[in-house]
């Protein structure tokens, strides 16, 4: 055997599986730019008003309305540590059309940026798609990690509209630096890109009513 078949060989990696999904598209999952700063300093967790005092994890989300973001080329953006900014096109685009129980806070020094964060509850299939909850803690009932954001709809959930903006039930992410999963109706979808919103990223969230889960076996290595 050459040395360069062996060193392929020593580093090959195990069969993985790959999941690809088809079925019916019911809303999308809505995400923004990198706002490329932290909503509260980074490395400072002991005296958030939005963690826990004992485990520092993030239990709720209640912005810094004295931070300082630069807005970018964008009407939707997220922090560093999960939070939400959208500029005032986006804040028009609400109110023009008439979408409620939303939170939208101006943040002081951020001359047109506000903080944003859906109150509607989506009910998604967090079993099925595998969704990891790691190490709850006893004095605020949270997760040091909620990873893997569901892109299923619970079976049991009904979809009333598909014009809407609504957020998964937990915030995901590690640590302090969680932040929510923001749903919006297909129908909405079409409307913000109508509206010349710019930053806007979608994933689908499908149906789990005839939803097909295709796994695929996948090998390969790596070259150091």
């Amino acid at each position: 055997m050459s040395i360069i078949n062996w060193f392929v060989k020593k580093k090959e990696k195990p069969h993985g599986i790959v999941t690809n999904y088809k079925g019916n598209v019911v809303a999308w999952t809505l995400h923004g730019e990198d706002a490329d700063c932290y909503m509260y300093e980074y490395g400072k967790s002991d005296d958030r008003p939005d963690c826990c005092q004992f485990c520092n994890n993030s239990l709720i989300q209640i912005p810094n309305k004295g931070v300082l973001i630069t807005r970018g080329k964008w009407d939707i953006a997220a922090t560093y540590d999960g939070y939400y900014v959208i500029s005032e096109k986006f804040c028009n685009f609400l109110k023009d059309n008439n979408y409620s129980n939303l939170r939208i806070i101006p943040l002081e020094r951020s001359k047109g940026l506000y903080f944003f964060d859906p109150m509607d509850l989506f009910a998604l299939d967090y079993e099925l798609y595998g969704t990891k909850f790691i190490n709850k803690r006893e004095c605020c009932g949270s997760y040091d990690e909620v990873i893997r954001p569901p892109i299923i709809k619970a079976k049991d959930y009904k979809i009333e509209s598909n014009d809407f903006i609504m957020k998964a039930e937990y915030l995901f992410g590690s640590y302090n630096h969680k932040g929510p999963v923001i749903i919006v109706g297909t129908e909405t979808a079409k409307k913000m890109k109508a509206y010349g919103l710019k930053g806007l990223y979608f994933e689908k969230i499908y149906d789990s009513k005839g939803l097909k889960i295709i796994k695929k076996e996948v090998e390969g290595f790596i070259l150091d």
